[in-house]
């Protein structure tokens, strides 16, 4: 790599081993952001020619197995389709299989959730590796939903309250959605009455 030559050529020895272990730790990440969990980069070793003016370099890379998503089932959900849910996660069958998935995957189907009002679904995950596959089972456990109670306009000296409340997407008993307390703040905010 042309930008890794320079920097050997011309930095001193203790910097060059600063970028040279950073570009390893470089290809590492990149190997397992594509499903290779296992993966082992370097040592790198360089090689000089005899005048100094090159330099060759080799970096070891043991890619172990690379890890996809096999299948993926949801169990437990009533108030979402499991199809809704495959949907909002961010993998699906095929793909490479990330240490992170297991995360967004709850988050993913955590805000899913909570456009309907559950704001504490627990979403657990069971994952099986079979050789170079990974299955992945969401357990869903939804809770009970969280209603909007009553709505209070208060300070509003200048404005009518039916005008803010207009700008108000939901009502008292609808499922809270956290989205749609953001889009009043902003459907607000945009009217330009208030400080």
């Amino acid at each position: 790599r042309p930008r890794l030559l320079l920097h050997l050529l011309a930095g001193t020895k203790e910097r060059d081993a600063v970028v040279l272990d950073r570009d390893l730790l470089v290809l590492t990440a990149f190997y397992r952001t594509h499903g290779f969990p296992e993966v082992t980069v370097g040592p790198a070793e360089v090689r000089f020619s005899e005048d100094r003016r090159h330099a060759r370099i080799v970096i070891p890379i043991l890619e172990g197995p690379r890890l996809l998503v096999g299948r993926v089932i949801v169990e437990g959900a009533t108030i979402r389709s499991p199809a809704e849910i495959l949907a909002a996660v961010p993998f699906k069958a095929g793909d490479s299989w990330l240490a992170t998935h297991g995360t967004d995957a709850q988050r993913a189907v955590g805000r899913l959730y909570a456009q309907r009002g559950y704001l504490n679904t627990e979403v657990a995950l069971q994952v099986t590796r079979s050789d170079e596959r990974v299955d992945v089972v969401l357990q869903i456990h939804e809770g009970a939903p969280t209603r909007v109670g009553r709505i209070l306009v208060s300070g509003a000296i200048a404005t009518r309250e039916e005008v803010v409340r207009r700008e108000v997407p939901f009502g008292p008993g609808d499922p809270f959605n956290p989205e749609l307390l953001v889009e009043a703040e902003r459907r607000l905010s945009r009217l330009g009455i208030f400080e």
